[in-house]
């Protein structure tokens, strides 16, 4: 075990890196952060993220604070089982980490209600030294360069008024906070994070400069093979700085694990879509907000096939209820779809 204690930690036996688990948004959340001392254990509550959630997966990442998620590294995973019914956000999953002076993690999950415990010990093999994460860092940074401007650096976000307020996806946001940009304009402009929404991956931002067209409400609920637009900007420039647009259907009024916060869409979703405005196709108005997709080697390691356009949005009734509870007003309107004003609406959004 001595071997994994110097890994672990320096020779003044304190972490080099930062342990924690993945979050709903793609984030890597810290229980044991950079320079604490060992043997420490350190415990905090989480919950569902959807109601009636029976099992909660605890992915184990290293990294450091707030580092991407795309940055860390997997050094473990397990499961909460058989959790009681209840709306999300009501369960209490504890997750304590156990690291003792030799070095050896050990993470605990709690289900408070029931008293039930789930184990898992990560070897020592799974975590990188310091020198070796940065390395593998500077590695991953190297090859998104190489490939061209990836998800992470540049996704899509839409104007809900004409005051300058933009919805984007969490996730979009959560590393760079108020270091956000958005291209508006043929100018990059700064843009500040005005609230959050992590269980449902929302996140308001707003810019000084005031906008003239922007995404419109309709008092209409979605509905099945409804036909749909999604707009955005898949892989960044590296492809063009021209907004592209798929269209599809809605396929289902469900999200995965039943989540109705959610619908299913076939419209196609590549990296960079995250956050943009997925809109009727008749009226333009808003119907969710794209947020991802199944990937195939989920599909084919779970169900022996790839998936073709598995894809999800945050329903607009959840961008509703957001946006009236940070007091921004928005326009409900029936009116006709106008390509001009979809394109002016939709933002690059660099964080």
């Amino acid at each position: 075990m001595y071997w994994f204690k110097k890994i672990l930690a320096n020779s003044n036996n304190k972490t080099e890196t930062a342990l924690g688990i993945e979050t709903l948004g793609g984030i890597m959340t810290p229980i044991i952060n950079e320079g604490e001392n060992l043997p420490i254990r350190k415990a905090q509550i989480f919950s569902t993220a959807e109601d009636n959630q029976p099992i909660v997966s605890i992915r184990i990442m290293q990294g450091k604070k707030d580092m991407a998620l795309s940055d860390c590294i997997l050094i473990g995973e397990f499961e909460v089982l058989d959790i009681m019914p209840a709306p999300r956000g009501v369960p209490q999953i504890e997750v304590l980490f156990d690291v003792n002076e030799k070095g050896a993690v050990n993470v605990t999950a709690r289900d408070k209600s029931t008293g039930k415990k789930f184990k898992y010990n990560v070897k020592g093999e799974k975590i990188l030294s310091k020198k070796d994460f940065d390395d593998y860092a500077d590695e991953t940074k190297d090859d998104s360069n190489e490939e061209g401007e990836s998800s992470n650096g540049v996704d899509t976000g839409f104007f809900v008024d004409n005051k300058g307020h933009i919805i984007t996806n969490f996730h979009v946001v959560s590393k760079s906070k108020n270091k956000t940009k958005i291209l508006f304009e043929h100018e990059e402009i700064q843009a500040k994070l005005i609230s959050y929404d992590e269980n449902l991956d929302l996140a308001l931002i707003k810019i000084k400069t005031k906008n003239k067209d922007f995404i419109k409400f309709s008092n209409n609920t979605p509905k099945k093979a409804q036909n749909i637009l999604v707009a955005g900007y898949p892989y960044g420039k590296a492809i063009s700085d021209d907004l592209k647009i798929t269209s599809g259907t809605i396929n289902s009024l469900k999200g995965i694990l039943n989540d109705t916060s959610m619908l299913q869409i076939d419209a196609t979703i590549n990296p960079g879509n995250s956050g943009g405005p997925i809109v009727d196709k008749e009226s333009g108005c808003l119907v969710g907000v794209a947020t991802a997709k199944l990937s195939k080697d989920f599909t084919k390691k779970n169900f022996g096939e790839e998936s073709e356009n598995t894809n999800f949005g945050i329903k607009s009734s959840q961008v509703k209820d957001f946006l009236d509870a940070n007091n921004v007003e928005y326009k409900i309107t029936n009116q006709k779809l106008k390509v001009s004003e979809l394109e002016k609406s939709t933002v690059f959004i660099f964080s």
